[in-house]
């Protein structure tokens, strides 16, 4: 039988309720609740409800409430009552409606619906002023209402692995900082996206885009994901970007890179696996900071000259491409001190490729 856990924050406490040697019902239990002093959260997750319990939606107690991986398809009327909850997970569940008195939650911070069956996004959820972090992830949203972005304490949304095919964005008030829209059915980036002037992370990986000009106006960005895409091109206007840190190209049809790659002087990670690209740019020596250069599977005969020179790369992955003895092994052996300065050389044929994106995933989490 699953257990009930709740945390009384302001003792710390923690009490299992539930279990096969103590006859309790879950009713006595939420009654009980009520008896507990101070805030508290409770986990109610992977137990198979199928309502949410309506005591916990009546009381002030509660500064989380976790109801993930069950079998809850429909809201009970959600109280004013609780007006101290800031963190609401119901990942992995039915749901289909976000509920219109969601707005009730006044001062909820953080919401997580990702997993469920929702199809459009509730107007309620634009009036949770207090929100600062949104996952929808895995759900079959096809629309994003353009108030979405309106939210002035927002600093994430994620909406991976929906059926959004366009973005629509009116006027920004937000503080968004990261924003998730990978695994979608996205075509084209409107040049409203501009407006998000304090956006670091984008995350517009496997859609299905063959132009990122719109996006190289943002001068906020850190980290910038397009792979699999149906990108072909990538001209100098990305040198627009003078802040990114981060740029995932992987798994497009790329057979270029512009020479003024080298203007992106704060870049770290460049990962372009899984493309046609025949010669990088020369000048891609002169990232004074890239420590990670991922060039899988490409077309590549030969490496920049100087490339052994650049101090701070420590990751370069050249397995799959195109070198012969006369010019990468004699590359090697010219060059034997990068392997004793212990390069993360990868130049075996049946080498790994990691997707680019799972690092990020922990940005969702709960």
């Amino acid at each position: 039988m699953g257990n009930i856990k709740i945390e009384n924050v302001a003792k710390s406490l923690y009490l299992d309720i539930i279990s096969i040697n103590k006859e309790i019902s879950k009713e006595e239990i939420l009654e009980r609740l009520t008896e507990i002093e101070g805030d508290i959260s409770v986990d109610f997750s992977n137990l198979s409800l199928e309502t949410i319990p309506e005591t916990i939606l009546q009381k002030d107690l509660f500064v989380k409430i976790n109801l993930a991986n069950n079998k809850i398809r429909t809201f009970p009327r959600i109280e004013r009552k609780l007006v101290n909850l800031e963190r609401l997970i119901l990942t992995g569940n039915f749901i289909e409606e976000i509920p219109s008195d969601l707005e009730n939650l006044e001062n909820l911070k953080s919401l997580y619906m990702g997993q469920n069956q929702l199809g459009k996004i509730d107007t309620s959820i634009i009036k949770l002023k207090n929100l600062e972090k949104l996952v929808l992830d895995d759900n079959r949203i096809s629309d994003i209402s353009p108030t979405l972005f309106d939210l002035q304490n927002i600093r994430i949304i994620s909406l991976s692995k929906n059926h959004i095919k366009d973005i629509k964005i009116q006027n920004i008030n937000s503080s968004l900082d990261k924003l998730y829209l990978d695994n979608n059915a996205i075509q084209v980036i409107p040049d409203s996206i501009t407006k998000l002037k304090k956006l670091r992370l984008l995350n517009l990986s496997a859609n299905l885009l063959d132009n990122i000009a719109n996006i190289t106006v943002m001068g906020s960005l850190r980290i910038l994901l397009l792979s699999q895409n149906n990108l072909t091109v990538i001209d100098d206007s990305l040198i627009k970007l003078r802040n990114l840190e981060e740029l995932h190209l992987s798994n497009n049809k790329i057979s270029t890179l512009p020479v003024s790659i080298s203007n992106l002087s704060k870049l770290k990670i460049l990962r372009i696996s899984n493309n046609l690209i025949r010669q990088l740019p020369k000048d891609i020596i002169d990232l004074n900071f890239l420590w990670d250069l991922n060039v899988y599977n490409n077309k590549l005969g030969s490496l920049p000259k100087g490339i052994e020179d650049m101090e701070r790369l420590i990751y370069l992955n050249i397995a799959k491409n195109n070198f012969v003895e006369n010019n990468f092994g004699v590359f090697l052996t010219v060059n034997a001190e990068l392997t004793n300065v212990m390069w993360n050389i990868f130049i075996d044929n049946i080498a790994a490729q990691v997707n680019d994106d799972n690092e990020y995933e922990c940005e969702r989490q709960l």
